[in-house]
């Protein structure tokens, strides 16, 4: 087997190992949730070798979620990391954080996932999935003809997009955000 087939077979392993009931997951260990970034751009990689199940259910998964603001949630987690940023080290790990510790030492709760909106560090809304997820589901239409899910998720992606001018603060027609709304949130 030569090197890029090789590549391809460990790629599409490594992809499909992240496949999960509802969606594609971020990743298998710290990231075992699902992410919109994430799970779109791994969508493509779905879709290039023809695992569209997967890419619906993903694409579903998000869509039943818009909430009444018509915004598609930016993860579907098990947990919330509620971290006092007062302070630049926690002096304890309380009940709340209990969860976030043990999920990195491999232990995994029982709990039923939930949309989230907002960042985790002052609950400003993100605002790159609802772009991400409508064009997500274009590829995905366009790739497989699939017109059952554009009938019946057309008015939520509509939505979806037009929750996009709401985050126009200056009506420029460009998206503005606030401070650790985007994926470099940590950085």
């Amino acid at each position: 087997m030569k090197n890029i087939e090789k590549a391809v077979e460990i790629a599409k392993k490594n992809l499909r190992e992240c496949y999960a009931e509802k969606g594609i997951f971020a990743g298998l260990h710290h990231f075992k949730d699902y992410w919109a970034r994430d799970s779109c751009f791994a969508s493509y990689g779905s879709l290039a070798i023809r695992d569209y199940d997967i890419v619906r259910k993903n694409l579903s998964n998000y869509l039943d979620h818009i909430n009444e603001e018509w915004q598609l949630p930016r993860k579907i987690a098990k947990h919330r990391l509620n971290i006092d940023l007062s302070s630049q080290i926690p002096l304890k790990v309380g009940a709340s954080h209990f969860g976030i510790v043990m999920k990195y030492l491999g232990v995994e709760w029982k709990r039923k996932r939930k949309p989230y909106y907002t960042t985790d560090k002052n609950k400003h809304k993100t605002v790159d999935q609802n772009s991400l997820i409508v064009i997500s589901s274009h590829e995905y239409v366009k790739e497989t003809g699939d017109i059952g899910f554009l009938k019946k998720y057309v008015i939520r992606i509509e939505k979806a997009l037009l929750w996009n001018y709401s985050c126009d603060h200056d009506t420029d027609l460009i998206i503005e955000q606030k401070h650790y709304s985007d994926w470099a949130d940590s950085i």
